[in-house]
């Protein structure tokens, strides 16, 4: 039963005993039954206003109070009540509740309570983004209290109007009885024990529990949770009662939680102090270990620096970072430090993405930092180096990347000197070593130069200059000429998209000057080893004395002049063909050594005969194209010729043979090289050739012009004009070349010639 059926219970209770006495006392006096109507009114109108006021308030405000229990109840343990979805809506049914409770507020005083109340909560509406404070809900809960006081006082006043009421009532009955109907005593006694029994039914039903319920609020408002309060009742106030005893329940668990997280809070504070001295500690070492650091960093005559994953450089530095890269690198990326472009820029955050990753492909740090830039462009034209250490953790994981930046410029100087003085001795000991084959190379490229409207006359061919000028490249590479070399080489480019032996000449004309620099300083060594006009004596031949004396019995000998001359030429003028060939290797190894390849000595054979070397000089002069296509077509890689069962460097084997044909004397030198053999179906495709041709045929084609395997142009190779040169060159003679191969095996290239003496 609510407490509103019990009020209207209890008041109809009351206007049904006064109504039986009312018609009991009608046949009385008329005076009584004025008073008595009029008693009974007032009556009527205290408990209207019981229910209209300090009742029905008490129940409104309990309704506020648990409203407010339940909204205090989303508090988030920092002080402050949530502001999700579930706080608003909580805090829109506060709102709703007061609006009834205003509306039917009919004492002006409590409506400007109540009124102030809303205010205050109207201002604290949370939003998504706000939070309220859990003392400004406090301080709703005093002008509850303060609004319950005055229910209290109302309450009170009220209790004191109905006891004047009944006393009133009494002395009438008492005159009433005393004047008439006295016999109806024992009824009004029982119709007031009535009356007694439903205000105390009343004061029993609704202050009770509401003391009940203010007692338990004001005990969880000081924080006081133990005070236990139970009920039986089924109306609102034991809702409101047992709403506040699960609330008392949930704060005394939060209470616990944050007692709990209190002490935590004050061990985790005591160790942070604790903690925070060893960090003040260690910081203060760290500090000057970095100011020692910093100091040994600035010591050294390098620059040093690191990097992370990002390629960003950390801000230690030393300062001969600002000397040696123009800039402090802190920062800065690695690329921007280095003065990279974007695509190098890339590649680096590539690589460093590889690097940093875990399980990364490269098999060794040596291996990545070799992908790095190892040079440093200065501006200033200094040789910067630079080197890269890892920085790992105890897991062995890279962490860092440290640059070591050095200044080499001294040591490249000197290097740069010492490579000059070693051209400078190879190129003294090449040339005093092989003075005929200089004194024939310098009066050749001296007299082909000398007029180029001879040498580019309109009757030659742009190949047979090309040919002229790769077989001049290659010679002076033997005695070290670099600077001929170049000018040379250029040459050959420019004459590449030369229309016609005019067009070729003006090429050649634009560079003239380069290359006389080059040959007059070429001029100038052989007059310091040689002696002035050097290339007016001719060539020379080293007799030793025993040889002379050999000689001169041989002629005392001689039975016909014929015999004696041939003594001569054999002795005096010819020159052992394995002693003249040995220009061949020198420059092979030499050319090998410059490319980075490694080539076994070459093996000589067969017959080691005399041969008028002035006969053939501009023959053996081409030779060097045959040593130039092995290093750059030939030579397979050490892995390969492993898997092929060959040795680690490939070999040559020249064979020397003296033979008749037709009643005269012919040799035969042979190049074999045990590389990787000639690709026919490589040149059989340059050439478009047909599939009908043979093999033989094919391969006949490397001595034409302008063929060459490779497709590429590089200053070994390239052109197609070296192995058409020999063959040019025998056929001059009355000789022939040819060659034959097979892939993976060998290629052997074959010169025959007649043996001339004259």
């Amino acid at each position: 039963m609510s407490i509103r059926f019990k009020i209207i219970f209890a008041a109809m209770a009351l206007v049904g005993c006064f109504t039986v006495l009312g018609i009991a006392f009608h046949a009385g006096q008329h005076r009584f039954d004025e008073m008595a109507h009029a008693n009974l009114n007032r009556f009527g109108d205290i408990i209207d206003n019981i229910y209209n006021n300090p009742f029905r308030n008490a129940k409104d405000m309990g309704l506020i109070q648990l409203d407010l229990a339940r909204f205090m109840a989303t508090s988030q343990g920092d002080g402050t009540i949530g502001s999700d979805q579930n706080a608003q809506a909580k805090f829109q049914k506060i709102s709703d509740d007061l609006d009834v409770v205003i509306a039917h507020t009919s004492d002006s005083v409590q409506r400007k309570l109540w009124n102030d109340i809303r205010s205050k909560l109207t201002s604290l509406r949370p939003t998504n983004s706000t939070a309220i404070k859990f003392a400004d809900i406090e301080e709703i809960h005093h002008d509850l209290d303060k609004l319950a006081d005055r229910v209290a006082l109302d309450a009170s006043i009220y209790r004191n109007e109905t006891n004047l009421l009944i006393n009133s009532v009494s002395e009438q009955l008492m005159l009433f009885m005393a004047d008439s109907h006295r016999n109806l005593i024992l009824s009004i006694i029982a119709i007031l024990l009535v009356a007694a029994l439903a205000c105390r039914f009343l004061i029993k039903a609704i202050f009770s529990p509401l003391k009940k319920a203010l007692f338990l609020a004001n005990s969880l408002e000081i924080g006081y949770f133990d005070n236990k309060v139970s009920t039986d009742l089924k109306d609102e106030m034991g809702d409101l009662l047992r709403a506040l005893a699960t609330m008392q329940i949930e704060l005394t668990d939060k209470s616990l939680r944050y007692e709990q997280q209190v002490q935590e809070t004050e061990t985790a504070y005591f160790k942070l102090e604790s903690r925070t001295k060893e960090l003040d500690e260690a910081n203060a070492q760290l500090e000057a270990l970095n100011t020692s650091t910093g100091i040994m960093l600035d010591a050294l005559d390098q620059g040093l620096f690191y990097f992370g994953p990002d390629g960003v450089c950390s801000d230690i530095s030393s300062k001969a970072c600002l000397l040696f890269l123009g800039k402090k690198p802190s920062g800065l990326h690695i690329s921007e430090v280095l003065r990279l472009s974007y695509e190098e820029r890339s590649m680096i955050d590539r690589l460093l993405k590889l690097a940093f990753a875990s399980g990364n492909p490269l098999s060794s740090f040596e291996d990545f930092s070799s992908l790095l830039p190892q040079k440093f462009t200065h501006q200033e034209g200094k040789a910067i180096s630079l080197n890269y250490l890892p920085i790992t953790n105890r897991q062995k994981e890279l962490q860092s990347i440290l640059v070591i930046a050095t200044d080499r410029t001294m040591e490249e100087i000197a290097s740069r000197l010492v490579r000059e003085r070693e051209k400078e001795a190879l190129l003294i000991i090449r040339i005093s070593g092989n003075r005929n084959l200089f004194t024939l190379f310098f009066k050749s490229i001296t007299h082909y130069f000398s007029s180029l409207e001879e040498s580019f006359s309109p009757q030659t061919s742009l190949e047979k200059v090309r040919r002229q000028l790769h077989t001049f490249k290659g010679n002076a590479a033997i005695f070290y000429l670099q600077s001929i070399v170049d000018v040379l080489h250029e040459m050959e480019s420019m004459l590449a998209d030369a229309k016609n032996i005019d067009q070729a000449r003006e090429k050649i004309r634009g560079l003239m000057p380069q290359l006389k620099t080059a040959l007059d300083f070429m001029h100038q060594q052989a007059c310091n080893i040689f002696g002035k006009d050097f290339d007016q004596q001719g060539t020379t031949r080293v007799i030793p004395l025993n040889v002379l004396t050999d000689i001169g019995a041989q002629v005392k000998q001689a039975n016909t002049a014929d015999n004696l001359y041939k003594k001569y030429v054999e002795t005096l003028i010819g020159e052992s063909i394995h002693k003249t060939l040995l220009t061949f290797e020198i420059g092979m190894q030499e050319l090998a050594e410059r490319c980075g390849k490694k080539v076994s000595p070459c093996c000589y054979s067969g017959e080691d005969f005399q041969i008028f070397t002035e006969m053939y000089d501009p023959l053996f002069a081409t030779f060097s194209h045959i040593y130039r296509n092995v290093v750059s077509h030939a030579i397979e890689a050490p892995e390969i010729r492993k898997e092929q069962g060959k040795t680690p460097e490939i070999t040559i084997t020249i064979d020397t043979q003296k033979f008749m044909r037709d009643s005269h004397e012919w040799f035969r030198i042979s190049f074999k090289d045990d590389g990787c053999g000639i690709d026919i179906s490589r040149l059989r495709k340059k050439l478009r050739a047909t599939e009908q041709a043979s093999d033989a045929e094919i391969m006949a084609y490397i001595f034409a012009d302008s063929i060459s395997t490779k497709d590429t142009v590089d200053a070994l190779a390239g052109r197609g004009v070296g192995l058409s040169a020999i063959k040019h060159e025998a056929e001059r003679l009355g000789g022939h070349v040819w060659v034959e191969s097979e892939r993976h095996l060998y290629t052997k290239i074959s010169i025959e010639a007649p043996l001339l003496w004259a």
